[in-house]
């Protein structure tokens, strides 16, 4: 990777969209995982993005099939586990996902997320008043405000390089260059992390 690029080439990176339920539902295990193995995290904003529907209309018959599972799988797990969570976050996306940028190199990221998440999701804090709160919390507020005006070309940029990497939605995760898309996968990274000791994980 280029000497400029955001997303380090080694360890663990986080990627998170505050405004996606998934991204409440894996931190908790997330963080968990991060503190059993003693690991130094990096926790950078993703936005999620949904595929086109152009793409729908070149897809196979295979593609479509396994689509169309992974939508009722997800319609399923909605039913099973967003029970209590906020439907639908009011607010400003742009600006958790710019504080959480913001953050990077200047703090916990990881603290960061679990109260801006807990404060979207649980609490029903708006999007913006949520990180702007979690930022004071951490005593981050300073400078933010301006970096806020411009904070676009930054984050197009990561976004660029998230893309390049294949993934598109929080949360996500990259151990050394390899890529994870969904808390489903945190039990096979753990067996990565930790050398790879016994049948991998299904």
């Amino acid at each position: 990777m280029a000497e400029d690029n955001v997303i380090p080439a080694a360890g663990l990176t986080v990627l998170i969209d505050p405004a996606v339920p998934e991204s409440q539902l894996a931190l908790a295990p997330t963080r968990a995982l991060i503190a059993e193995l003693g690991l130094l995290a990096t926790w950078l904003p993703v936005r999620s993005e949904l595929p086109k529907a152009s793409a729908r209309r070149t897809e196979t018959e295979f593609q479509a099939r396994r689509r169309r599972a992974r939508e009722q799988n997800a319609r399923r797990e909605r039913e099973r586990y967003y029970t209590g969570l906020v439907d639908a976050p009011a607010g400003d996306a742009d600006v958790p996902r710019a504080a959480l940028y913001w953050v990077h190199g200047r703090g916990d990221g990881g603290a960061f997320c679990e109260s801006l998440l807990r404060s979207v999701w649980v609490d029903g804090v708006a999007l913006d008043k949520a990180a702007r709160d979690a930022l004071a919390e951490l005593g981050l507020e300073d400078g933010f405000a301006e970096f806020l005006v411009d904070s676009d070309q930054s984050l197009e940029a990561l976004e660029a390089e998230i893309t390049e990497q294949g993934l598109y939605r929080g949360p996500a995760y990259i151990i050394d260059g390899e890529t994870f898309q969904g808390r489903e996968h945190l039990t096979l990274m753990r067996w990565r992390l930790t050398g790879e000791v016994g049948p991998p994980p299904v």
